[in-house]
């Protein structure tokens, strides 16, 4: 697989999992309102939010995306997160890596997203890359 930052500079949504964590790639896109708040959409989590300025807006998109992982592995279970993740679109390299993944044999597995068609809201929206990470034993 490639890097993360080869991923999320060619437009690739991902996720990867380790037994150290979970680390993951979005493209968050973001307008500019006429009343000075910025909307924001993250098409690969299915977030919507709003910040009064970009870089609350970044830090949101992170702490939203964060908060996904840390609820669904805490509150649900692994099993429910990669369930979650798969509906979402999110793709392994192959059948056996997911199989692993689900029996949790091999956490080692890479996602990679789907392409998601923004809503007609966002279509002239501006793209931001975001990474994370969360230091779990998954």
């Amino acid at each position: 697989m490639a890097s993360a930052k080869e991923l999320i500079k060619n437009k690739k949504n991902f996720i990867k999992f380790s037994p150290e964590g979970i680390h993951w790639g979005y493209h968050a896109h973001y307008i500019e309102e006429e009343n000075g708040l910025i909307s924001w959409y993250i098409p690969s989590f299915d977030i919507y939010y709003t910040s009064t300025t970009k870089e609350e807006g970044g830090q949101i998109g992170y702490d939203a995306t964060k908060a996904f992982f840390e609820f669904w592995l805490k509150r649900q279970s692994f099993r429910k997160l990669v369930n979650k993740i798969l509906h979402l679109g999110y793709k392994t390299e192959n059948f056996q890596q997911l199989k692993n993944l689900l029996e949790r044999s091999n956490i080692n597995a890479n996602l990679i997203g789907a392409y998601h068609k923004l809503p007609n809201s966002f279509k002239d929206s501006i793209s931001q890359e975001h990474t994370g990470e969360l230091r779990a034993a998954v």
